[in-house]
């Protein structure tokens, strides 16, 4: 399920909408909507990053090495060839 959502941008805006989204085989909608939703997931990504941070610095979180996560899930250590 699609909701519409209409905005006025700048005119300026709205060309280099249609330039990049000329680029990519796809119209200033589309690019608007594939732009936006990267945009969305790229500053939820950071504020769930910036909660975990916050919880480590005051201490809510446990930390593990690398040993203790290889040992846990079982991974081998990487090959250097």
């Amino acid at each position: 399920m699609t909701k519409r959502v209409t905005i006025e941008i700048p005119e300026k805006m709205y060309f280099l909408l249609s330039k990049f989204g000329g680029l990519h085989d796809m119209d200033a909608d589309d690019y608007a909507t594939m732009a936006l939703g990267r945009h969305l997931a790229d500053i939820y990504d950071l504020a769930i990053a910036e909660q975990a941070w916050r919880e480590y610095l005051a201490g809510d979180r446990k930390t593990y090495t690398m040993e203790e996560m290889r040992s846990v899930f079982e991974l081998e250590e990487p090959q250097n060839d």
